[in-house]
């Protein structure tokens, strides 16, 4: 069953990937510590579940934090599931 602040966007979830802090790659890898920090990134089965969620998403408070939706190229999601703390 999926969360129904998701809608049925969460139904179209693929993987969630929230690198340990301190995890990263290399300098001008994109995917420098700093740069994954306190981030989760989400994989969809399509793109247009993954732009309703973000819509849904976008701006809502977790944890204290206001949830920031944005997009990442394929490359860019890979490079992040190839770090060690994923594997």
């Amino acid at each position: 069953a999926s969360d129904r602040r998701w809608g049925r966007a969460a139904e179209q979830v693929v993987a969630v990937l929230s690198p340990r802090p301190g995890a990263g790659g290399e300098e001008g890898s994109g995917i420098e510590a700093a740069n994954i920090a306190l981030r989760v990134y989400v994989r969809f089965q399509t793109k247009e579940s993954a732009v309703a969620c973000a819509k849904e998403l976008h701006g809502k408070q977790f944890d204290g934090r206001a949830v920031c939706a944005d997009f990442i190229s394929e490359p860019l999601l890979e490079a992040l599931q190839a770090l060690p703390c994923f594997a």
